[in-house]
């Protein structure tokens, strides 16, 4: 961990941090850092007093190793940083583990299957979830009610998703395997037992091939990752194999 461009590392290890699947910074806070384990997730609040080079004291990390979802493939913190959701994709309950350390962590139903990554969306309202299926499914985070998004012409699970910013008005996601994005519009309020949303997803974008200007080789297939700047003008995609 590095804390500016111009100090050494401060070093991160724990005996249980092992097999890290995820990292997530709490928001708005550049000292305290969840890290996910199969196992097990670890925060960290870094004393901001340590020099540089140093391993951070083991009193520093906070383990939540309890009724967990075995394994652990994601962790998201919502808008707030007042709570971290974890998934797995063999378990049927999201788990929601409270900044506060004097509160155990509570879980939810998150249906018949497992999920293997979520995303909050901006304004901490709805939690997406990525199901192993042909399908995507919301929660809101008042009652935990859900609902799900799927089309016919999807053949696979959801690869990747991005929400606008800032308000999370819009979900873009592509199907593992595809060059298609989709585009599902938020733009009512989720309540209790509301998750609210479109009813249906519609076709944005035909990725698989791109011819850029200036005779360059062209690129597209298989999306591998989006992020939408903050603005939500500007759209980063990446490909698989390239």
């Amino acid at each position: 961990m590095y804390r500016s461009a111009n100090e050494l590392a401060l070093l991160l290890r724990h005996p249980l941090q092992k097999k890290v699947v995820g990292l997530e910074w709490k928001p708005k806070s550049a000292d305290v850092i969840a890290i996910a384990c199969q196992s097990s997730v670890i925060i960290w609040s870094i004393d901001t007093k340590l020099l540089a080079n140093s391993r951070v004291p083991l009193n520093c990390a906070r383990i939540i190793d309890k009724n967990l979802p075995s394994p652990v493939t994601s962790i998201a913190y919502n808008s707030t940083g007042d709570t971290i959701a974890v998934c797995g994709p063999i378990s049927w309950r999201i788990v929601l583990i409270p900044d506060d350390a004097g509160k155990e962590p509570i879980a939810v139903r998150h249906w018949f299957t497992g999920c293997w990554k979520l995303k909050w969306s901006p304004d901490g309202v709805r939690l997406l979830t990525y199901p192993s299926t042909t399908k995507i499914r919301m929660f809101e985070n008042i009652a935990w009610s859900s609902a799900v998004w799927g089309t016919d012409f999807m053949s696979s699970y959801c690869q990747a998703a991005c929400w606008s910013q800032p308000n999370g008005r819009f979900l873009l996601m592509a199907p593992n395997g595809s060059g298609t994005v989709y585009a599902l519009t938020f733009l009512d309020k989720a309540d209790a037992n509301v998750v609210g949303g479109a009813n249906k997803l519609i076709k944005a974008l035909d990725l698989d091939s791109l011819e850029p200007p200036n005779g360059e080789s062209s690129v597209g297939g298989s999306v591998h990752d989006m992020r939408w700047d903050k603005h939500a003008e500007r759209l980063v995609i990446s490909f698989k194999g390239m």
